[in-house]
């Protein structure tokens, strides 16, 4: 008997050690760039670009990235983010849920298109640290972004619509057209759902009344051997 309760002990704090851990680094979203054109308002006048993306299960970013190309000499070398909730007018970007400014810590050299004006652009993911990590629960969200130096181009993304922008002294408002999207990425884990106190109860439980079977049949096979 006290063998088989060591046993179920044994495997309920197994399981409770898998339920609170983390799934492992993960990408927890990322929109792949496309050839088709870029948008400026990130870094030009102090606005913001922002694409909508959606979280099923609660997640730690710790890092990101931005797939741009720069019509000027200089490339990019920060960022400032903010991660806000989708609950403005709309849908559209609402309360600022957390925000920051990092250093572009490695860029690559994802390919060239032709873009406005049919010259051959370079095109760089830059990548960079979310610090401190930031955990947002399941739901929508945007990630925006504005880079302090003018004549960079924020990417469009393959998906079909999310993206939205504002300018200094303005309200967000989707992209025109609606079916833009900006190319970005976020890293991390994800968080695996702890089970609630009455999951646990329902467990311990179920555990126990197999053990209490098992001892009883134990008994009776004894008494008729005596």
């Amino acid at each position: 008997m006290l063998k088989l309760l060591g046993a179920i002990v044994g495997i309920i704090t197994i399981f409770f050690l898998q339920s609170g851990g983390t799934a492992g680094a993960a990408v927890i979203y990322n929109n792949p760039w496309s050839n088709v054109n870029g948008e400026c308002t990130f870094s030009c006048g102090g606005g913001q670009l922002a694409q909508k993306f959606t979280i099923n299960n609660a997640s730690v970013i710790s890092s990101a990235s931005f797939t741009e190309f720069h019509t000027g000499a200089a490339q990019p070398t920060s960022v400032n983010w903010e991660f806000l909730n989708a609950n403005g007018v709309g849908g559209l970007p609402g309360t600022v849920a957390f925000g920051g400014t990092s250093l572009i810590t490695s860029s690559t050299l994802v390919g060239s298109a032709f873009f406005g004006g049919g010259i051959p652009r370079q095109v760089y993911q830059e990548n960079f640290a979310i610090a401190p990590t930031v955990s947002l629960a399941s739901g929508d969200y945007y990630f925006a972004l504005n880079v302090p130096i003018p004549d960079v181009l924020l990417s469009f993304g393959t998906e079909n619509g999310g993206g939205a922008l504002i300018t200094p002294g303005g309200a967000w408002h989707l992209y025109n057209p609606a079916s833009t999207s900006f190319a970005v990425g976020l890293y991390g884990e994800q968080v695996a759902a702890v089970p609630e106190p009455s999951t646990w109860a329902m467990m311990i439980l179920g555990f126990a009344g197999v053990g209490f079977m098992a001892y009883r049949r134990k008994n009776k096979a004894t008494f008729r051997l005596a």
